[in-house]
């Protein structure tokens, strides 16, 4: 059995070509042989045409039923004494070449997206609400919001394994703006603890639940645009390797995601914050301005939320430069996500930083001032 749109060798009872993406007549009995094309015709170009009496199994057709879409005979060609692709092979030294002859034969948008689309194509049509119209190039109006549930759960690996990667790299960024910015407004512990960081989560899958399946439409349209421009014979192969869909795709954004979990708390120093006093493990009167007889509360969080040996240095800045003013070490459960403690504020008023280190790295940071009752004598 060969191909009826490109002409390569098919496994019996296929559904589709491997080669060109293009669905495959149903045969209706067994008695029909698969055959190679019978009866070429050699124009004058020295390229092969299927003659017009003959479908592409070499059947007559005048014997063939008239019981399909149109009464039109699937083994025959719609368009007679056309091109067909047709695949040669020269042999150059010990290496052979493929060729592949262009074909006359333009194909219609539904049957370029159906090529490009491959696996599923029937579950996109019904989506986007569009229908295969013989002899209509156009595929009519195409629908912005329909629900797709892969999109939904996976997103970034629904769009990867869709080869939407220009989609991905554009999540990739989104998120990367709003881990960046969370971090120099120091806000990053309180972000990824509090019901913000889901609601963000949540509101990027439904997006993409409900704008998946047109952003996929418009990829693929656009890839359609690119290869049908290109001056090649092998521009539908090559539409059809840019579509379809790729596990390693989906893989490798699974591996940044893996990737970023782990890393980020290496990249991002949490900070420290202030305050005048405690209550149920949180900081009450949250500033960063106190006088020389005030008790400073101050909080940081662990990377990963696993607690341990850590060491506290207090720095004062003087003239653009720090100096150690005092440390000390201390130790909590593996188990405590973060710590929240206390010290006497320095007596010398100025600006004081407060970095907490675990071995070598600092987690935390923060800085703090001291005033003269409250004024700032030291600006």
């Amino acid at each position: 059995m060969f191909c009826f749109h490109c002409g390569h060798q098919l496994p019996k009872e296929a559904k589709f070509c491997p080669n060109c993406g293009i669905s495959q007549p149903i045969q209706k009995n067994n008695q029909e042989e698969d055959k190679p094309f019978n009866n070429p015709i050699e124009n004058d170009n020295g390229r092969e045409t299927v003659d017009s009496n003959t479908g592409l199994n070499g059947v007559d057709s005048s014997t063939q039923s008239a019981s399909h879409v149109g009464g039109q005979n699937p083994y025959q060609t719609p368009y007679p004494q056309q091109t067909i692709y047709s695949p040669i092979s020269e042999v150059q030294g010990q290496q052979q070449t493929n060729h592949y002859f262009s074909n006359s034969y333009i194909p219609t948008s539904f049957e370029l997206l159906q090529t490009f689309v491959g696996k599923n194509f029937h579950y996109f049509t019904r989506k986007w609400g569009i229908e295969q119209k013989v002899g209509d190039e156009q595929l009519g109006e195409v629908k912005k919001v329909s629900w797709n549930w892969a999109a939904f759960f996976l997103n970034v690996f629904w769009a990867g394994y869709r080869k939407m990667y220009g989609l991905v790299f554009l999540m990739v960024l989104f998120w990367l703006v709003i881990d960046l910015s969370i971090y120099f407004l120091g806000f990053g512990q309180w972000y990824y603890e509090s019901p913000y960081a889901n609601v963000v989560s949540l509101l990027t899958a439904i997006f993409m639940g409900l704008f998946g399946n047109y952003l996929y439409y418009l990829n693929a349209k656009k890839k359609i645009e690119k290869y049908r421009s290109q001056d090649s014979n092998y521009w539908i192969y090559q539409l059809k390797t840019k579509g379809s869909t790729s596990v390693v795709g989906a893989f490798l954004c699974l591996v940044y995601g893996v990737i970023n979990v782990f890393i980020q708390p290496f990249f991002i120093t949490e900070k420290v914050e202030f305050g005048h006093g405690e209550s149920g493990g949180y900081l009450v009167d949250v500033d960063d301005t106190f006088s020389v007889d005030d008790e400073i509360y101050f909080t940081f969080y662990f990377p990963f939320g696993i607690g341990g040996a850590y060491t506290i240095v207090i720095e004062q800045v003087e003239n653009d430069q720090s100096y150690i003013y005092d440390t000390w070490d201390d130790e909590v459960s593996a188990q405590w996500s973060g710590v929240i403690t206390s010290m006497w504020v320095p007596e010398e008023p100025g600006e004081y930083i407060v970095k907490v280190y675990m071995g070598d790295r600092v987690i935390a940071k923060g800085t703090f001032y001291i005033t003269f009752n409250g004024e700032n004598h030291y600006f």
